[in-house]
């Protein structure tokens, strides 16, 4: 590899790596990186190398099937969330046991699953996470009237925090020092023309 082409040899950012990782509800990450630029600084020109591919190469009717399952994709999700926005409604600030009953939770967990459990709380600790409108015993309920599936349990956390979220910041230290926790605060979503919240 000559001198200067390397991704850290320059101060062009386009031959800099750029990663970055976005947390989902469920702890797991994904990740979106430049990472052509790693694969040029390792292998080189990949028009020289043979067999290398690093697309899918589809034919015509194979990329049409891709695009039809997109949109159906897409009028499921948009169905699903018109829903969920009217249950919000409809449940806002309801008992947890209603919310999830209305969800179709019929079994409920004879114990949390205590892994599920430490990750939801570590969620009440990221700034405006939906887990800290929650209290710890809240959240141990939620789990259990769920069956402990984190999915539906965020559901019901989304459904009875609807039109009123709480927002923890941080604590951080004063002068290097001394600890401060700032107070909590509540805040309505603003609603966007459908009268559903953004």
């Amino acid at each position: 590899m000559a001198s200067g082409t390397g991704t850290n040899d320059g101060n062009n950012s386009a031959e800099i790596v750029k990663q970055y990782f976005l947390r989902d509800p469920d702890g797991y990450y994904l990740e979106i990186c430049n990472c052509d630029v790693l694969t040029q600084y390792c292998l080189g020109s990949t028009q020289e190398l043979a067999g290398y591919d690093q697309g899918v190469a589809l034919n015509l009717q194979e990329a049409a099937l891709f695009v039809h399952l997109a949109d159906k994709l897409a009028h499921s999700a948009a169905r699903m969330q018109k829903e969920l926005e009217e249950l919000c409604v409809e449940l806002q600030g309801r008992p947890a046991e209603e919310v999830a009953a209305r969800l179709g939770c019929k079994i409920r967990a004879d114990q949390v699953d205590e892994e599920k459990l430490k990750k939801l709380l570590t969620r009440r600790s990221v700034y405006g996470d939906i887990c800290q409108n929650e209290t710890e015993e809240g959240v141990r309920e939620i789990l259990q009237l769920t069956n402990n599936h984190v999915p539906t349990a965020m559901k019901v956390m989304e459904i009875r925090g609807y039109g009123d979220r709480l927002f923890q910041p941080p604590a951080f230290f004063e002068e290097g020092t001394d600890k401060v926790k700032p107070e909590a605060f509540h805040v309505a979503p603003h609603k966007k023309a459908s009268g559903y919240p953004v």
